[in-house]
């Protein structure tokens, strides 16, 4: 079983965005540029909703684009002890072998965020 971790840093949060393709753009009003070009004031919040929507289609795309051989990831969020803990899994199929990255935290965005962070280190 993994252990609960904490709450993302202001650091890890952007370090984590940037590797999905979302970066802050170095003019006056250092707004943040997403993938679809659209450019906004503040990075994606830690939620579902923003997870969903920009870092499993870019961890998804990333195994399909870099590593071999091309199979999408399996991406699993579940729920133990009533709503009280949460497990993410993320196995993406390397082409040395399965690994298998995993995280807790009551809060089941912040079990996604840690599970994916590694994942994305890699890509």
């Amino acid at each position: 079983m993994s252990e609960k971790l904490k709450e993302p840093t202001k650091e890890e949060q952007s370090e984590f965005w940037e590797r999905c393709g979302i970066y802050q753009d170095a003019g006056v009003w250092k707004d943040w540029i997403y993938p679809d070009g659209v450019k906004r004031r503040r990075k994606p919040p830690i939620d579902l909703n923003s997870l969903f929507r920009w870092a499993v289609p870019f961890v998804e795309r990333c195994d399909e684009d870099c590593l071999k051989p091309t199979h999408p990831c399996h991406i699993s969020l579940q729920n133990y002890s009533q709503g009280e803990h949460w497990i993410a899994s993320i196995m993406p199929e390397l082409y040395k072998g399965y690994k298998k990255y995993e995280a807790q935290n009551e809060d089941p965005a912040l079990a996604l965020f840690w599970a994916l962070q590694p994942v994305l280190k890699e890509v």
